[in-house]
């Protein structure tokens, strides 16, 4: 793993904990094996990201705890399997978009793949992420947030901005104004 991508990940790790923090239903999304310090927690290699199928890898998010990775490891690792090529990366846009408009879906998946297209930077996520803005949960509305201000498209701060007229929730209105303050946005090495 390069220093840029280490950076990248810790970043987005950061921005995840700052978003679950900020949620006062923490009982509710924080399901991972932080709980016991005590509990090993895999890392996941290149060969593992390489050879696991996006479907596989999308089976398993938001259950690293229950497979022993170590917290928001398969989200990151959708990010890396983004970067095999063209189609895999079309493929994983299409299916967190797809988690993200589905209601049925749990939050916190929902709001595993807002940082997921973010992390992966491509503008064929903003719309997604933008729609998860007026999510029925103040988390997912929080996150896309966060997920949106990653992001160096006048799309995605644009809709930040038409958010920050109409969001009522203050923890919501926080996390888009750091996002509009570019607190989201990836250092430049």
């Amino acid at each position: 793993m390069t220093k840029k991508s280490q950076k990248a990940m810790f970043v987005i790790g950061v921005a995840l904990a700052m978003s679950v923090a900020f949620a006062g239903k923490a009982q509710e999304t924080r399901r991972t094996p932080a709980a016991n310090p005590a509990t090993p927690q895999k890392q996941i290699t290149p060969q593992e990201i390489r050879k696991t199928s996006v479907e596989d890898w999308f089976r398993r998010l938001g259950n690293d705890a229950q497979l022993g990775y170590a917290p928001f490891s398969v989200l990151n690792a959708l990010i890396a399997k983004a970067k095999e090529g063209t189609n895999t990366c079309e493929e994983i846009i299409r299916r967190a978009t797809e988690t993200i408009d589905d209601p049925q879906q749990s939050m916190f998946r929902r709001w595993q793949c807002c940082y997921v297209l973010s992390g992966i930077g491509d503008k064929r996520g903003i719309p997604a992420v933008t729609r998860a803005l007026k999510d029925q949960s103040e988390i997912v509305r929080g996150v896309a947030a966060c997920a949106l201000g990653a992001f160096e498209q006048p799309e995605a701060r644009a809709a930040l901005e038409k958010a920050a007229g109409t969001e009522q929730a203050p923890a919501v209105q926080k996390e888009i104004k750091k996002a509009l303050r570019g607190e989201y946005r990836k250092k430049k090495d």
